[in-house]
């Protein structure tokens, strides 16, 4: 599972630091969702914290759980704001990676 908790947390390490680096598509995308920059940074903090937490094994399942939960919240608020389905695609692969770590590691 070590080449899983590797890509996972990578890839979250990596989207955090675009939205704390404060990447413009993401920063509209705050904005439509009515949480601005400081819920971007809040969100990007959280997200490079899981990416660092995923190469911990202690902390491993608990940043998972923890991206489970933040991705949940962004599919309610792509939703509110009506965006496609296409639009959840990144966030729905997130979601069932993250989900499954979780079971694998139990």
């Amino acid at each position: 599972m070590t080449v899983f908790a590797i890509l996972l947390g990578a890839f979250c390490f990596i989207v955090g630091a675009a939205k704390l680096a404060g990447a413009k598509p993401l920063a509209d995308q705050f904005d439509e969702f009515g949480l601005g920059g400081t819920g971007m940074r809040a969100v990007g903090v959280l997200e490079v914290a899981a990416g660092v937490g995923l190469q911990i094994d202690r902390l491993d399942t608990w940043a998972a759980a923890g991206m489970v939960a933040m991705v949940l919240g962004a599919l309610y608020h792509h939703r509110r704001v009506h965006h496609p389905p296409q639009a959840m695609g990144p966030a729905l692969v997130v979601l069932a990676a993250s989900a499954v770590f979780v079971v694998l590691s139990l």
